[in-house]
C-alpha cells in the first residue's frame, strides 16, 4: 500500500511538472463572462445561490448553467488572489494531477499490476489533448466532474459507499457530463456484485435531473435551437472518428477544429465513421470482460453527452477527457507488463507526449497566441476570426483587428459576438457611426445579451448622448441587474448630465453588487464633491487611491479636494498641482484657464503651450492659444 501511494504520487508530480509553463497563461474566451465579468463570483453573499440559481454561473443571464462547484471554486480563488490568472491555472493543474493519480489507482486496482497503473496514469497526465483542461480555466468543469466520477468508482469499488456517493454528488455539481458515473461503475466493476453500489448513484442521478428541471437549466438547454437532431447525429458520428484521430495523433490540436456539419447519412465521412463506431460498439459488447472492450466502452460513455445533446461548438478537446482514459486503458490493459521492448516504446511515447504537451501549453499563453495558432490551422472558421479580431483589438492592432472581423462576418454574418467585437474596433478607430450600427446588429441577433446593450450605452456616453446612454444602460440592467460595469456607466451618464443624486444612487448600487473599483470610487467622490458633500467625497477618493495603484487620476482629484478644503486659492492650487504632476495636461489646462480669467495672458499662453506639448492632438488648447495670442496682440496695440 505504501509503494502504491508513492507510485500515485509520482504520477501526480509528473502531471504538475509537465504543465508548469501553463502558469504563465491568461483568461480565455468564456472565462470573461463566467469569471472575470461575473459579479456573483465577487459576492460572498451569493454562495448559497450558486446551488440553486444557474444564473450565478455567468455575468450574462443568457449564459446560465448549473455548475455550482465551479462557481464556488472561482469565488474562493478570487477571495484569495483576485483576478491574477496563475492561481486559477494552478487549481486546474492540481485537479488534473489528482485525476491522473485516480487513473493510476483504478488501473492498478483492476489489473493487479502497479506498473500498468503507472503507465496509464503517466500517459494520461501528459497527453497534449488534456492541455485544455489545465490551460482553459472554464474547462475545469470537465476535470472536476471526471475527478468526482472516478473517485466515486474508486471508493465504491472498495465498499466505501458514503465517500463514493459524496464524490459523485460533487461531480454532478461540476458538470452534467458526470451523469455517466453510474453506468461507468457497471462497466468498470468487472462482474462484481455492484447492485449495492450502483443504485445510490442511479438515485442520485435521478435527484440531480429533478433539480435541473426545477431550476429550468435542463429545460432551457434542451430548448436551444442549435441544429436539427438529424444533423447532430450525422455530425457527431463523424466527430467520434475525429476524436479518435486527435487522441492517437495529437499533433494538430486547436481551440477550433475544421469539422463541419453533415446534413445527410449518405455522406462518405458519415458512412465510414458510422461503420467504425458500430464496429467498436459491437466489439465492446461482445468482449465486455476484457480491458480493450472496457476501455472502448469508457470512450463511448465519455463522448455520449455531446453525441446526443446539440452543443454550439461541434468539437472540443476537453470533451475527450474520460475517453482519453478509456482508450489508454484499452491499450495498456491489454499488454503484459515486464517486456523491455514495451517499456522502451512507452518511454519514447511518454517523452514525445511531454514535448507536444509543453508546446501546446505555450499556445495558451494569451488570447492572441491561442487564436493566431487556430487561424493558421482553421483560417475559414468564423469563430476563430472573430476571437482573433478581439485579441488584436486588445493588443491595439486596430487595422488588423478590423480585417479579421470583416473576414469573420463574411463567413457568418449572423454571429452576434463578431458584430459586438466589430463595434469595439470601430470605436477604437473613431468610426462611431459604424460602431453604433455594429452594436445594433448584434442586438438584433441576440437581444437577450445585456453586455451588448451595455456596450451601446457606453458608446453613447462617450459621444455625449447622455439620454440615449441612460436608456441603453437601463435596458442592460433590466436584463442583468447585477452588472457593475453597466451600473457604473449609468452613474457616469447621470453625472455628466448633471443628475448628481441619480449618479450617486447608481454608484452605490454598483458597490452593493460587488462592483467596487478605483474608477467607481473616483467617480463617486467627484459626484459627492459637486453635491457639496465633501467628507464623503474625500473618503470615496481616498478609497479610489487605495484601489488604483499606478493611476494618478484619483490621487490628483483627492489632492485638489484637500487643497480646496484647506482654503488654497485656485491659481496657487493648480500651480502646486502642476508642480506635483507636471505630465498631466488636464492640470495645465485648468491652470491656463485660471490665469486667463485673471488677465495673466503671458502665464496663460505658456500654460497652453505646455498643454499642446503634452497632448499635440488637443485642438481646443490650440484654439485657446490662438485666442490668447490675439488678445495679447490687441493689448499691445492699445498700449502703443
Amino acid at each position: 500500500m505504501s509503494s502504491m501511494r508513492w507510485i500515485a504520487a509520482s504520477v501526480f508530480l509528473l502531471a504538475c511538472v509537465s504543465h508548469l509553463n501553463s502558469l504563465g497563461g491568461d483568461f480565455h474566451y468564456d472565462d470573461q463572462h463566467s469569471l472575470v465579468e461575473n459579479p456573483h463570483v465577487r459576492d460572498p453573499g451569493a454562495i448559497v445561490a450558486y446551488f440553486s440559481d444557474p444564473a450565478t454561473f455567468s455575468g450574462e443571464a443568457a449564459m446560465a448553467m448549473y455548475r455550482p462547484l465551479v462557481v464556488l471554486s472561482y469565488a474562493l480563488t478570487y477571495a484569495l488572489a483576485g483576478y491574477s490568472p496563475w492561481p486559477y491555472l494552478l487549481f486546474n493543474m492540481l485537479v488534473h494531477a489528482l485525476v491522473a493519480m485516480l487513473v493510476t489507482l483504478l488501473v492498478a486496482d483492476r489489473t493487479g499490476q502497479v506498473v500498468l497503473g503507472w503507465w496509464t496514469g503517466a500517459l494520461f497526465a501528459v497527453h497534449p489533448i488534456n492541455a485544455q483542461v489545465v490551460n482553459y480555466i472554464s474547462s475545469r468543469s470537465e476535470s472536476l466532474a471526471i475527478m468526482g466520477v472516478l473517485a466515486a468508482v474508486y471508493w465504491l469499488g472498495r465498499g466505501a459507499r458514503g465517500w463514493g456517493v459524496a464524490a459523485y454528488v460533487l461531480a454532478l455539481m461540476s458538470k452534467s457530463v458526470a451523469v455517466v458515473g453510474w453506468p461507468l461503475l457497471l462497466l468498470w466493476d468487472r462482474g462484481r456484485s455492484v447492485r449495492a453500489h450502483w443504485w445510490p448513484l442511479a438515485a442520485t442521478t435521478a435527484l440531480y435531473v429533478a433539480v435541473i428541471i426545477a431550476n429550468q437549466f435542463l429545460i432551457r438547454s434542451l430548448a436551444q435551437d442549435v441544429r436539427s437532431y438529424g444533423v447532430q447525429l450525422y455530425t457527431q458520428t463523424k466527430a467520434f472518428a475525429y476524436y479518435l484521430y486527435l487522441l492517437s495523433m495529437p499533433v494538430r490540436l486547436s481551440v477550433e477544429h475544421p469539422l463541419v456539419e453533415s446534413h445527410a447519412p449518405g455522406e462518405a465521412a458519415v458512412l465510414a465513421s458510422g461503420l467504425l463506431l458500430a464496429s467498436l460498439v459491437y466489439l465492446a459488447v461482445k468482449n465486455r470482460s476484457n480491458a480493450a472492450a472496457v476501455g472502448l466502452g469508457m470512450a463511448l460513455l465519455g463522448l455520449a453527452i455531446p453525441f446526443f445533446v446539440p452543443l454550439n461548438v461541434l468539437v472540443n478537446e476537453h470533451r475527450t477527457y474520460l475517453a482519453c482514459f478509456g482508450l489508454l486503458f484499452a491499450i495498456t490493459g491489454s499488454l503484459r507488463a515486464g517486456r523491455p521492448a514495451l517499456a522502451w516504446a512507452g518511454a519514447i511515447a511518454l517523452c514525445a507526449l511531454v514535448v507536444l504537451g509543453w508546446q501546446r501549453n505555450a499556445v495558451w499563453e494569451d488570447e492572441y497566441t491561442l487564436w493566431s495558432a487556430a487561424a493558421r490551422q482553421v483560417p475559414n472558421a468564423f469563430r476563430v476570426q472573430s476571437n482573433l479580431g478581439l485579441a488584436l483589438y486588445e493588443r491595439g492592432e486596430l487595422a488588423a483587428a478590423h480585417q479579421a472581423l470583416s473576414r469573420a462576418l463574411e463567413l457568418n454574418p449572423r454571429y452576434a459576438r463578431s458584430w459586438s467585437n466589430m463595434g469595439l474596433v470601430s470605436e477604437g478607430l473613431g468610426h462611431y457611426g459604424a460602431a453604433e450600427s455594429a452594436y445594433k446588429t448584434a442586438l438584433d441577433l441576440r437581444p437577450d445579451l445585456a453586455g451588448l446593450r451595455a456596450n451601446l450605452g457606453r458608446l453613447y456616453l462617450g459621444n455625449g448622448r447622455y439620454g440615449e446612454a441612460i436608456a441603453a444602460l437601463e435596458q442592460a440592467l433590466a436584463l442583468d441587474p447585477r452588472s457593475a460595469a453597466a451600473r457604473t456607466n449609468l452613474g457616469l451618464a447621470h453625472q455628466r448630465a448633471g443628475r448628481l443624486d441619480l449618479a450617486v444612487a447608481a454608484y452605490r448600487r454598483a458597490l452593493a453588487t460587488g462592483g467596487a473599483s478605483g474608477e467607481l470610487y473616483n467617480n463617486l467622490g467627484l459626484a459627492y464633491q459637486d453635491l457639496g458633500r465633501l467628507d464623503e467625497a474625500e473618503a470615496a477618493l481616498a478609497k479610489a487611491v487605495a484601489m488604483s495603484a499606478g493611476d494618478a487620476d484619483a490621487a490628483i482629484n483627492l489632492k485638489v479636494l484637500q487643497l480646496r478644503r484647506a482654503g488654497l486659492e485656485s491659481v496657487a492650487l493648480f500651480e502646486e498641482m502642476t508642480g506635483a504632476f507636471p505630465q498631466r495636461a488636464a492640470l495645465w489646462r485648468s491652470l491656463a484657464s485660471e490665469y486667463a480669467a485673471r488677465g495673466r495672458l503671458d502665464a496663460a499662453i505658456a500654460a497652453c503651450r505646455r498643454v499642446i506639448a503634452l497632448d499635440p492632438t488637443d485642438q481646443q488648447a490650440r484654439a485657446n492659444l490662438d485666442a490668447l495670442l490675439q488678445k495679447q496682440r490687441g493689448q499691445e496695440v492699445i498700449s502703443d
